[in-house]
């Protein structure tokens, strides 16, 4: 438990931010908030604590000892958390990957197992503290199963004997087993992203929480961890998912060649526009692009996948209309790219609720422009 603050003014704020995975210690002030943040790597070796500090108007003045009793606090936490990235490198590298290896807990007489296992390849004192690092258990009078694991990513799979270079043999392939079976009872994937979309949809992206989400489909947070890594990972492949959805419903419509491309052209519209405030799919691919800022280039290649199949069917769509002079002769990529433009602005405005711009108005507005631009008249 932390100290009490030196001054009335002072407290801080500790939480753990699953994007960074990372631990945030904050120095906050009644008035200003949060003035200094520490911030401690949670589980990757390679990463040391640094600090960020706020940028509030004009100076502030912090008193010293509520600095050094700061200080201490995260001295303290650095401790606590960092600990185990001063063990010799084998014993870092059994942390590392037993942290992978441990979801969910385990079994009555797993624990005893995974001492034997650890023993056979790490030196008495090294296998204390690897077993107190990650399964919060104490070695040395562990009679049977640790309660279970402080943090963890996934249950064992098959290359897990190489990455811990432990051989497994009598109860350890027990262990395994078991925990094979855990990972079997495991939701699909598909699944859990259908409970992703459905919570959007019933209480809004600020309702969709990893622990939240793990209660919905049986899972623990750590397991759903491991599947997706960070928060942002779960919310672009349930974007891509419901994408996938909406994908196959386009298609069908789009390949009904018997009907005009006029009416395809506006099912495709009818597909694109949000059927209103906080339309979940919508509500989804904002977040996404506002997170695409700091996503990485493999994600932003997955984001404009998803763009890349809508531009490539309307530019399918026009390039037959022209051909069968149901559409006047405009260049399809150029044409496609400005009127997804009209889209994406009359989407935001209907998915974040501006007076005025409703789904039926929106959609008159691109028939309108339709029929002033693009299609012949009779």
């Amino acid at each position: 438990m932390a100290d009490p603050a030196p001054h009335p003014d002072y407290g801080i704020t500790r939480v753990h931010v699953l994007s960074e995975d990372a631990w945030h210690i904050e120095l906050d002030h009644r008035e200003t908030r949060c003035l200094i943040t520490a911030i401690i790597p949670d589980e990757d070796p390679g990463r040391e604590p640094s600090f960020c500090l706020a940028a509030p108007e004009g100076d502030h003045h912090v008193p010293h000892q509520v600095m050094r009793w700061f200080m201490d606090e995260v001295a303290e936490e650095v401790r606590v958390l960092r600990g185990w990235t001063g063990l010799p490198p084998a014993a870092v590298d059994t942390v590392v990957a037993l942290r992978e290896v441990v979801a969910d807990g385990w079994d009555d007489g797993d624990g005893p197992a995974l001492l034997a296992l650890l023993s056979g390849v790490l030196p008495a004192d090294q296998v204390a503290a690897v077993f107190l690092e990650v399964l919060s258990a104490d070695a040395a009078t562990l009679a049977g199963p640790p309660a279970g694991p402080r943090r963890g990513r996934r249950a064992p799979g098959a290359d897990d004997r190489g990455r811990l270079g432990i051989g497994y043999n009598g109860r350890v392939n027990d262990v395994k087993a078991r925990a094979a079976r855990r990972r079997n009872t495991a939701p699909p994937r598909e699944e859990v992203l259908a409970a992703a979309m459905a919570t959007i949809a019933e209480r809004g992206l600020e309702g969709l929480t990893m622990a939240g989400l793990g209660r919905e489909v049986g899972m623990s947070s750590g397991h759903l961890l491991y599947y997706f890594r960070t928060k942002d990972e779960l919310l672009l492949r349930t974007l891509e998912w419901s994408e996938g959805r909406l994908g196959a419903e386009r298609s069908a419509l789009l390949s009904k060649h018997d009907l005009p491309v006029a009416d395809r052209l506006a099912a495709y519209v009818g597909l694109y526009v949000p059927d209103g405030p906080r339309d979940p799919h919508w509500t989804l691919w904002l977040e996404v692009w506002n997170r695409s800022q700091n996503a990485d280039a493999e994600a932003r290649d997955r984001q404009a996948a998803i763009e890349g199949a809508w531009h490539r069917d309307l530019v399918a769509l026009l390039a037959e209309g022209i051909s069968r002079g149901e559409l006047r002769r405009v260049d399809p990529d150029r044409y496609a790219a400005r009127l997804r433009a009209l889209l994406d602005g009359f989407s935001v405005h209907v998915a974040v609720g501006i007076p005025g711009t409703g789904r039926d108005q929106v959609l008159a507005h691109v028939r309108e422009h339709l029929r002033e631009t693009l299609l012949r008249t009779a």
